[in-house]
């Protein structure tokens, strides 16, 4: 018998020698002003040898018998210069071990509308990636510019899912007939109220925080099925690319997107990353009216309600944790996401 076990054990970490080392490319894509693209890429373990990048405006079909550069893998770096700022690219890497990752930039440029964003790219928990181009996430859009609406024509959205309550709404109606327009009102904070409260001292940097977690946890308890309706019109192929939309694109954007990711397996870091990011992509800047009418503890108010804090939404997770046992009994019970709808969703995503 122990003959037998030192057999099985001899023979397991030969096979495990004898198996092909794991490997991964990291990838990220940053654009300037002009429209530039820089492309950067990591792997693991590091090889020699060259890079092929292929260019496209739609990550789903490349020509990959003409690479627009080739360069050394070590380089780890490469720029693909266009004068044409209005239009989206997305590269294919091909290295000369045949293995091939798609990247764009996440940060989508636009004039006027904040915090735009594609959450494609991120892997989840089983190595499957979310496709780019699918769904995108912004504050408001309002009547759009004509710059950016040429590139939200250029992305080719087709549904807008609006989730600003009718205060904001008809403060900034969407206005915008290249898509479909999905209203799924979710009363956040109001933002009159808020600020009638700030400026009366009644609501300071102290309790911003704890307004936003009241807030978040009032969207788990009692407007779940809310979110559920806004994520699962990403079950239907026929509303592809989506736009989800809220006033700044950070709160109600913010907590349907981590459910969303979490009904598409992500682990809790990516989908936290994701969240805390709006702090990178929103230009917050005070009107000079108001800061005549703000003493300075009153803007740090402001500013602490306009970022994300990764605790606010940990403040939820613990707590469907505690009630739920788990997130996707919390996506089945409260969200009506059960498993079959987050197949779907996966089949739809992931790549």
């Amino acid at each position: 018998m122990i003959r037998r076990i030192l057999y099985f054990l001899i023979l397991t970490v030969v096979l495990c020698s004898c198996s092909e080392p794991s490997f991964e490319v990291r990838t990220a894509c940053s654009r300037d002003n002009i429209g530039n693209y820089l492309v950067k890429w990591e792997t693991f373990p590091a090889i020699k040898g060259n890079v092929a990048i292929f260019v496209s405006s739609t990550p789903n079909h490349f020509n990959l018998e003409k690479p627009a550069i080739v360069t050394d893998v070590e380089n780890g770096v490469s720029t693909y210069i266009t004068k044409d700022n209005t239009s989206r690219r997305y590269f294919l890497l091909r290295f000369d071990n045949g293995h091939t990752e798609i990247v764009s930039n996440r940060h989508v440029l636009m004039e006027n509308i904040v915090n735009f964003r594609d959450i494609g790219g991120y892997k989840n928990k089983g190595d499957k990636q979310l496709k780019w181009g699918t769904i995108y996430r912004s504050g408001q859009v309002g009547t759009p510019c004509e710059i950016d609406n040429k590139r939200l024509q250029r992305l080719g959205i087709k549904t807008i899912v609006d989730l600003r309550d009718d205060e904001d709404f008809f403060t900034n109606a969407l206005i915008y007939d290249s898509a479909q327009i999905v209203r799924i009102p979710i009363t956040a904070m109001s933002s009159s109220d808020v600020l009638h409260r700030i400026k009366k001292r009644k609501l300071r940097r102290g309790d911003a925080n704890i307004l936003i977690q009241d807030t978040y946890l009032c969207f788990m308890d009692s407007l779940s099925e809310e979110f559920g309706k806004a994520i699962e019109v990403a079950a239907d192929p026929d509303n592809y690319p989506i736009l989800y939309t809220c006033t700044l694109g950070k709160d109600r954007v913010g907590f349907l997107v981590a459910f969303l990711m979490a009904a598409l397996d992500m682990p809790n870091q990516t989908i936290r990353e994701d969240y805390i990011s709006s702090n990178q992509y929103m230009k917050f800047s005070f009107p000079q009216e108001l800061l005549n009418e703000l003493d300075l503890e009153a803007q740090e108010t402001i500013s602490t309600l306009v970022s994300c804090n990764e605790a606010n939404l940990n403040i939820v997770f613990n707590a469907i944790k505690r009630d739920y046992g788990s997130v996707n009994n919390y996506l089945e019970k409260k969200m009506n996401l059960d498993s079959r709808k987050r197949a779907k969703l996966r089949e739809l995503l992931l790549n």
